[in-house]
């Protein structure tokens, strides 16, 4: 635990002097391992992060035995902390997974999950696109999963609203879907190329805007 001074307190004779008993600043985070499977990755690396009393620590984990964290606040106050963990599988590099922001005295840690290869697809739609304006709209793509040292690249061209054009491409990791696109529309009446800044969505489905002047 730890000391607080109060005010001295000054009697003569009997009497009764008050005594206020404070919660030690000390609060025990359990971190629970029961869920890894250490035939698919034998060693699981946890680092715990608590900013407000800057407090950090790396546990690492070959067993399912857990393992207390303690962290100089009382129990009755805020618990605020980031855990980030490392798999370390068999095969491959290591896999680090998105930072858990965290209130719980309890930390389950997620398992890892190995590559189910697959096919991603993504189905795009130039339905809102004035080809009046901009005759030719290209859409250059990377897919990029460096964890499985997998890349492609595929450009498509698009010259009427009516045309659907579906990417598809096996990958060895199907639940990586960020991809990165870069949209050039070439505006009448010479032709002029306008490149997009590049994004970076997840979903399916994209439909492409309209050209935008300014927005390059």
């Amino acid at each position: 635990g730890d000391l607080e001074d109060g005010e001295i307190v000054a009697r003569n004779g009997p009497g009764v002097i008050p005594v206020n008993v404070r919660i030690p600043r000390e609060t025990r985070v359990t971190i629970v391992p029961h869920r890894l499977h250490f035939d698919d990755a034998p060693l699981t690396e946890v680092t715990v992060d608590h900013p407000a009393s800057s407090t950090r620590d790396t546990f690492t984990f070959t067993s399912h035995d857990r393992v207390d964290w303690f962290v100089p606040i009382r129990p009755d106050e805020p618990l605020n902390y980031v855990a980030t963990i490392t798999h370390f599988p068999h095969a491959g590099d290591p896999v680090i997974l998105d930072p858990i922001e965290q209130q719980d005295k309890a930390l389950v840690i997620p398992p890892y999950v190995a590559p189910q290869p697959g096919v991603f697809a993504v189905r795009f739609m130039p339905t809102l696109i004035d080809f009046a304006e901009t005759p030719l709209v290209t859409v250059d793509l990377v897919y990029e999963d460096e964890a499985n040292d997998f890349t492609n690249r595929h450009s498509l061209a698009f010259a009427d609203p009516g045309e659907v054009a579906d990417w598809e491409i096996g990958v060895p990791d199907r639940a990586r879907t960020l991809f990165q696109m870069t949209t050039t529309y070439f505006v009448a009446p010479d032709n002029r190329a306008e490149v997009m800044p590049p994004e970076f969505p997840n979903r399916n489905l994209i439909v492409l805007p309209p050209f935008r002047p300014g927005t390059t």
